[in-house]
């Protein structure tokens, strides 16, 4: 049995293990719980913190803070953007003021919120590893000062070009390096720099963008001669077209066909699809133009198709439109399609032939250069005739007195095309080389006329197409053009 000494040392010993434990809570409640009314420690606002500070004083802070200008710099250039003070008046100060009075009650709030063990488990988090409040900015302000940027610095890179007179090379025109700014990283950037109180200078954040034909290149291959080249128009409205025709150029340029190589256009352009950046333009599809992916693709394959025919280069492959299109003459153009339909050429050369593609504001020009100057100039001749005539459809209509007709949709004779290339040395034909028949379906054509009376056999007349409608199946207005 304990004697009453024993209890007694018992009795002290616990006493002082509870006074340590209660004086330990006491110590670690001190170190985690802020004094009322005041932030927990540890928490920051961006990068500002906040910890112990009275909501007033944080505001007051915050507003000093966000309202001193920041600069964004590239090389020697400068833009200096100053935010609205958010103690000011207007709608920028306004969202401002929201913004800080918001986040400075979330920074109040940690520690303060749930039951006793969330509230202790906040803090201590809080306390080691920080606790970081949001607070957005005015995404507007940032965005015009990112657009004002982008549109300062930006510019394509430009390829290298080879300048021609009297089809040689004389010089060749340098690349330029393009610039690209991450509008993404730089408003990353803004947004840090805004909440930071010393860091107050923002670089640019800019991508090289890397000319594809360099001069170096091509006065290293020694293309001296131009050996064809071709030019088609598009309209620069047209803002989907002329993007895909800007990006399947860009494939072409500076590709270069060795002796006997055989050159495809989709292997080289590869699959229009939107992850390669085509995007939605007009396209035929079963003789008709409706809205796909890589619409005006066919226009750079027509531009390189001409382009070879006039260099002397072997057309292996090669599909015409299902529709006429009005940017090349009938029988010289040339369609592409994914995985069905391609242009296919072939160098029979003796050197290589370096591919320049050349997008201007409304224009498109594929040429091919050569170490020699070739022997021969190419012509190409087409032979254009009305396969089978345009179809009229007359539609009644009684409002229209008996003598007046109305085209409703002009018609379209289904037209063949003979093309043919000539090589001529000293202005003297050499050799006539037949590439290419092609055939253009028609469309009928639709008129609007009164109801015709019953012949005398009580019929229904039969159609007899005006005078328009002749002159289109003649080949007329309208009709089979070369």
């Amino acid at each position: 049995m304990p004697s009453l000494r024993h209890l007694r040392s018992l009795g002290w010993v616990l006493v002082s293990t509870l006074g340590s434990g209660l004086l330990a809570l006491a110590v670690l409640g001190a170190w985690l719980w802020p004094p009322a009314g005041r932030i927990a420690p540890g928490v920051r606002i961006g990068l500002l913190p906040v910890g112990g500070y009275s909501p007033a004083e944080a505001v007051a802070l915050l507003q000093h803070v966000v309202s001193r200008p920041i600069e964004v710099r590239y090389g020697s250039r400068t833009w200096t953007w100053q935010p609205a003070a958010p103690a000011g008046t207007g709608g920028a100060a306004s969202r401002w003021q929201a913004s800080v009075t918001a986040a400075v009650a979330q920074a109040l709030a940690v520690g303060r919120q749930g039951g006793i063990t969330q509230r202790l488990q906040a803090l201590v988090v809080a306390r080691l590893r920080g606790h970081h409040v949001p607070m957005p900015a005015d995404g507007g302000t940032f965005d015009r000062l990112v657009a004002e940027v982008a549109a300062a610095l930006e510019r394509p890179a430009r390829d290298a070009r080879p300048v021609v007179r009297e089809g040689r090379v004389v010089r060749v025109a340098r690349e330029q390096v393009g610039l690209d700014v991450d509008e993404e990283e730089l408003r990353r950037r803004l947004r840090a720099a805004w909440l930071d109180p010393i860091r107050r200078e923002v670089p640019v954040p800019v991508r090289r963008l890397t000319p594809r034909l360099t001069a170096a290149s091509v006065q290293a291959g020694g293309y001296s001669y131009l050996l064809g080249s071709f030019t088609t128009q598009f309209d620069p409205k047209q803002a989907g077209r002329v993007h895909n025709i800007r990006l399947a150029a860009s494939a072409l340029n500076g590709w270069v066909i060795q002796p006997g190589q055989e050159f495809s256009f989709n292997q080289v352009v590869g699959p229009r699809v939107p992850e390669n950046g085509y995007q939605e333009a007009p396209v035929i599809i079963d003789g008709r133009f409706v809205p796909g992916i890589g619409g005006g693709v066919s226009q750079v394959a027509t531009t390189l198709f001409n382009a070879a025919l006039l260099a002397g280069l072997a057309i292996v492959e090669r599909h015409e439109h299902a529709l006429p299109v009005w940017y090349v003459a009938l029988g010289r153009d040339a369609t592409v399609w994914d995985g069905l339909l391609d242009l296919r050429l072939r160098n029979d050369t003796p050197g290589p032939v370096l591919v320049v593609t050349e997008v201007g504001e409304a224009s498109l020009t594929v040429s091919l250069f050569g170490r020699a100057r070739p022997p021969y100039q190419v012509e190409i001749e087409t032979e254009v005739f009305v396969k089978e005539p345009v179809r009229t459809v007359y539609v009644p209509d009684p409002s229209l007195p008996p003598a007046v007709e109305v085209v409703e949709k002009p018609g379209r004779p289904t037209c063949a095309v003979n093309t043919w290339r000539v090589f001529r040395a000293e202005g003297q034909p050499v050799r006539r080389e037949y590439v290419a028949y092609s055939l253009y379906q028609g469309e009928e054509q639709v008129i609007r006329a009164a109801p015709r009376p019953p012949g005398p056999d009580g019929l229904p007349p039969a159609d007899s197409p005006p005078a328009a409608a002749a002159a289109e199946a003649a080949g007329g207005p309208g009709g089979c053009r070369g």
